[in-house]
């Protein structure tokens, strides 16, 4: 996509065409979900790993916000003391989950509960319970019917699709429209800019350097105007000679080559919004991380989101590698990584001081829920379920009373909070960082970064943005688009992002091009960069010559041969990169070797 070449419209219309195509989306999405579940018989899901039949209630505990956990497993046959391990399936932590029984059966299409996997064992699932647990909202936590005894069954666990992502949508949307009347809104500016109506504002215009904080010694009072003076001179930092090794006052943290350098100055020097263009290879999130620490260092809290789970941990063990500690990871324990899971809110919520006085109300909600589940003290008057459940409903207020205090000790004491661009939204981040309470004392968002902006919808990225008044994505937008499984969502746009149309609109007045890449021989890449990137890209000296043989050590190099100078020579000779047209060739079409559980995609090898 080229500058100029799409009008970007009122956010009125943006708002009013994407909730349209929302609605298509989340039919299609949900559509696919329900008629495998109605077409295929149990027995044939649980073979294919998206069901697991015959299930008991194993036991039942209390979460945060008094979420109720539920592990599943097996039902024990006569004379065993165990649960048979479960059969091979696919079912991993975070996934969206429905409980079904013999009352509700899968062709039902409406499971007894819903939930969402936190933890997997060769033996059991365990799920929380609720349909806010995808990401770690209240629940009222009850069970259900055909679940409130353990041993309860036999029940099927299945994996289904969710509405939640797409209330999410709609309520950023919601929030996109309120934003763009209100000139008070932290993002009011951020909006304006990125719909065409305000041009992008820097710094630098004014004649006055990003704020450098007082969080770094030796920085002297005139180094941020030093640092512009010679950024001004160099029309960013130097190309690829040493360059400047600080960042307007503020030295850099990672080893950066000078393109990346110049996109963080940029990123810094912006007021609203700037983009990192980082084609395959170039040091993308490298670059982002070494914004997020010029922030931090400049005492800027920062909310830094990305589409997916995975590239959000990716992009929180770096930073915390690289010296951050006071960090928060939101969303669902269960959708988290092990090695980060110990930042999640929930674990720092429970380590916080704050915690530990919930920790009583916590003991006695599950006396009470053993109680309900038939395995309290034996003898005696049979319980009152009526009251017994009350009693819960009560405890389960002081419970979030208490925590909601911890939450909010944990959430204003991070630097750095991250999330997927979708579990940004969150009911205490909205309540403790984004409220106008929390910006009047100081402890909103400074600055949202999103990663991999290319591969989300834009009204994704509208749910963090809308957090700050200050705004970096990060992305390539010549590579793959996000996912959208309407056809008719898909022709109407949902898939255009707003990576692309910032590129559109504003260019090289936000956008700066990573153009070193580590990543490709120089043959190979040349392809690439003359096809995508108008022949920007330069490759490191460090690969510019590299081979598949300069991979192997030297044991396996003697091993394959290539010790003899004529074979060595001829190995130089050969191209890097071969094209073979398979144009002619009907076995190498997709379609013809598709397969029962697959979709070929039409088109799918044009360039």
């Amino acid at each position: 996509m080229r500058r100029g070449e799409v009008e970007r419209g009122t956010v009125e219309e943006f708002v009013k065409a994407t909730g349209e195509l929302l609605k298509l989306e989340s039919a299609a999405e949900i559509e696919e979900c329900e008629e495998l579940l109605k077409q295929e018989s149990p027995k044939t899901l649980e073979e294919k790993g998206l069901v697991l039949q015959k299930l008991e209630v194993a036991s039942v505990e209390t979460g945060l916000y008094g979420r109720v956990l539920v592990t599943l497993q097996k039902r024990t046959p006569p004379g065993l003391k165990e649960a048979p391990l479960l059969p091979a399936h696919k079912f991993s932590h975070g996934a969206i989950v429905g409980v079904f029984s013999s009352q509700r059966p899968l062709s039902s299409l409406s499971p007894v509960v819903d939930g969402v996997v936190h933890r997997v064992r060769p033996g059991s699932v365990t799920v929380a319970l609720g349909k806010g647990a995808e990401e770690g909202k209240e629940s009222d936590g009850l069970l259900g019917e055909g679940l409130e005894e353990e041993g309860a069954g036999p029940l099927t666990l299945a994996i289904v699709g969710s509405r939640v992502t797409t209330e999410r949508h709609q309520g950023a949307l919601r929030d996109l429209a309120k934003a763009e009347d209100d000139s008070r809104h932290p993002a009011a500016y951020v909006v304006g800019v990125c719909f065409g109506r305000f041009r992008p504002r820097f710094h630098s215009d004014s004649g006055r350097p990003p704020p450098s904080g007082d969080a770094e010694e030796g920085v002297r009072e005139d180094g941020g105007a030093v640092a512009l003076d010679a950024y001004r001179e160099a029309g960013g930092v130097d190309g690829e000679g040493e360059g400047s090794r600080t960042c307007f006052g503020i030295s850099f943290h990672i080893e950066l080559n000078g393109p990346q350098r110049n996109a963080v100055c940029r990123a810094m020097d912006a007021l609203d919004v700037s983009c990192i263009h980082g084609p395959p290879g170039t040091g993308k999130t490298t670059t982002v991380v070494e914004v997020i620490l010029q922030a931090v260092k400049r005492k800027q809290k920062v909310l830094a989101t990305a589409p997916s789970n995975v590239a959000v941990d990716n992009l929180m063990e770096r930073v915390i590698a690289a010296g951050v500690t006071r960090v928060c990871r939101l969303g669902h324990p269960s959708r988290i990584s092990e090695a980060m899971a110990e930042r999640s809110l929930d674990a720092l919520v429970r380590r916080s001081e704050a915690s530990a006085l919930a920790a009583d109300v916590r003991k006695d909600m599950d006396s009470a829920l053993r109680v309900l589940n038939g395995k309290g003290p034996r003898g005696g008057a049979r319980p009152d379920r009526w009251k017994v459940k009350e009693e819960l409903r009560s405890l389960r207020q002081e419970l979030r009373k208490r925590e909601r205090d911890a939450v909010r000790e944990v959430l204003r004491g991070a630097q750095v909070v991250f999330a997927t661009c979708v579990g940004a939204d969150n009911v205490d981040v909205r309540r403790h960082l984004v409220s106008e309470e929390a910006r009047d004392c100081g402890c909103g968002f400074d600055l949202a970064v999103v990663d991999e902006a290319a591969q989300a919808l834009e009204v994704s990225c509208w749910i963090p943005m809308l957090m700050a008044p200050k705004s970096v994505l990060a992305g390539d937008h010549m590579q793959l688009s996000p996912t959208v499984k309407s056809p008719e969502a898909e022709r109407g746009g949902l898939g255009r992002t707003l990576f692309a149309a910032l590129n559109s609109t504003w260019g090289e007045q936000i956008f700066s091009l990573l153009e070193i890449q580590y990543r490709m021989n120089v043959d190979i890449m040349d392809w690439s960069s003359s096809t995508f990137y108008e022949g920007k890209l330069r490759a490191a000296e460090s690969v510019a010559q590299r081979r598949l043989s300069d991979l192997l050590p030297p044991d396996e190099k003697r091993m394959f041969g290539g010790n003899d100078e004529a074979e060595e020579e001829e190995e130089e000779s050969f191209p890097p990169v071969v094209w073979i047209d398979s144009g002619q060739l009907p076995f190498m079409f997709e379609d013809a070797m598709e397969q029962p559980d697959q979709k070929g995609r039409a088109g799918g090898g044009k360039i």
